[in-house]
């Protein structure tokens, strides 16, 4: 862990009132802490000390590189469910700990030789989940055509729509997202990576959230909007576990003709 860079941290941060300070320190030691960095890995990570403190003081958060962001949110080599978030202080869950966790995959399930025998097929799971939930959803818009003037935009505890936008803007906030899902899942299969498989992962959580959004928001439902929020990490899971067991199944064992 660098103590330099804390130290430069914590002199960068000192107009900030004393527990917003120690809460930002304490948040960066324990990342430091976990990932055993130096200074230069810190700086990697975070930014230079001031340029860590100025978007803090913005109220920014400080880790843009999405890749670091699927790093933490899947990482089966740690047993960890709990880990610190990529955005903002506080937790996120590391899904690659739940999986392993559920039996879907090993630890050790990234080595080339795995990756290397998932069928070109199943590299395009996240593709065919992002299309399995989005026709539906679409679908769905199309038989509510003509929409009203404005459309549900966020619902109460209890169900109800309590803030509504007009129908572009509604629009705007769930179409978007999954048309931009469903094309981006189909060209980051290229990347014959674990992170590739991430990536079509995630984007067909996302796809499963925002349908959820649109068949909610064009029915005035709140079932679709749960529903998507439970399934959005499922989908996540599956489109990495998925792949991942098939290759394995088709490795064969050395030893066996």
């Amino acid at each position: 862990m660098s103590k330099r860079y804390l130290s430069e941290l914590e002199s960068e941060l000192r107009v900030l009132p004393k527990r917003e300070r120690l809460n930002a320190l304490g948040d960066v030691k324990a990342h430091l802490t976990e990932a055993d960095a130096d200074y230069e890995e810190a700086v990697e990570a975070f930014g230079t000390p001031a340029d860590y403190a100025t978007t803090l003081m913005l109220g920014l958060p400080y880790n843009w590189r999405l890749s670091q962001v699927l790093d933490r949110c899947w990482d089966p080599t740690n047993p960890k469910v709990l880990v610190g978030k990529a955005f903002g202080w506080g937790y996120g869950i590391n899904f690659g700990a739940v999986a392993v966790s559920l039996g879907l995959i090993n630890p050790d399930d990234d080595g080339e030789e795995l990756l290397a025998a998932i069928p070109d097929s199943w590299w395009r799971a996240g593709f065919w989940a992002s299309t399995v939930v989005g026709v539906p959803a679409i679908a769905t818009l199309l038989t509510q055509l003509p929409l009203p003037e404005s459309l549900p935009i966020h619902w109460n505890l209890v169900g109800h729509p309590d803030s509504h936008a007009s129908t572009p803007v509604a629009l705007a906030l769930s179409l978007g997202p999954l048309l931009a899902s469903w094309a981006a899942s189909g060209v980051v299969v290229r990347k014959r990576r674990m992170s590739g498989l991430a990536w079509a992962g995630l984007l067909g959580g996302l796809a499963t959230f925002s349908s959820g959004i649109l068949i909610g928001s064009v029915t005035s439902a709140f079932l679709p909007i749960i529903i998507g929020f439970v399934g959005a990490p499922l989908v996540f899971i599956l489109c990495i576990a998925g792949p991942i067991n098939r290759g394995r199944r088709n490795i064969v064992p050395k030893g066996r003709p």
